[in-house]
């Protein structure tokens, strides 16, 4: 059977940086007052979250992972910590003066550490993987400081063991506290599958997000 991890209280630590790739200039309306469009950019993202969960096999059933075979009936312990790093290009829409649309696509790559175990038996494996991601975004910039925006990625990559699939999506506030610095902080949920000899690693999750932004 199938590794299968939930967790629904992990915390979502975030780092990220973005760079223009459009510098036209836009008029604000005002003559003689232009402002950078700045539509396009390049997003770069560093993340991280831990979970844990027990698993209950059944008689009959049995987890094998990294060589190792634990048998049911009994309940087995699942840790695993979940790394992601990405950058994406972001190409911008404003659908209205205070509703923006993007569409993100680019390059992505996954670092999980897994460990499985019941008693004294324990089985432990880390894997890397790499491939494209691609998702949306809607903004709601009410203000020049506060908005809100959902996001939705999806990855699917080759890694060490198999491929690999990886689907976010996040509802959060952010917050510019500078020209260049934000803060954001909301709600993920994650959801991480990875193909393997034996038995497949399925990983649900869900928590806070709070992480901080940087705009060149």
């Amino acid at each position: 059977v199938d590794v299968d991890g939930e967790d629904q209280g992990v915390f979502f630590p975030s780092l990220r940086a973005s760079i223009p790739l459009d510098d036209r200039p836009e008029a604000t309306g005002e003559v003689g007052t232009p402002r950078p469009r700045n539509e396009n950019r390049l997003e770069f993202e560093v993340t991280g979250t831990s979970g844990t969960d027990t698993q209950t096999i059944n008689s009959g059933e049995v987890i094998n992972f990294e060589g190792v075979s634990i048998f049911g009936p009994g309940d087995v312990g699942i840790d695993w910590d979940l790394y992601t790093a990405s950058a994406l290009v972001s190409w911008r829409w404003e659908a209205a003066r205070t509703l923006r649309l993007d569409g993100l696509a680019g390059l992505a790559g996954t670092y999980v550490e897994t460990e499985v175990f019941r008693n004294a038996t324990r089985a432990r494996d880390s894997s890397f993987s790499l491939g494209p991601q691609f998702g949306f975004r809607t903004t709601w910039q009410p203000h020049a400081i506060v908005g809100l925006y959902g996001q939705a990625t999806f990855y699917w990559g080759v890694g060490s063991d198999g491929i690999v699939g990886l689907g976010t999506a996040e509802l959060a506030a952010k917050a510019q506290v500078s020209k260049q610095a934000m803060f954001f902080g909301g709600w993920r949920w994650q959801f991480y599958s990875e193909d393997r000899s034996g038995s497949d690693l399925r990983l649900d999750m869900s928590g806070p997000l709070l992480g901080f932004g940087w705009d060149f």
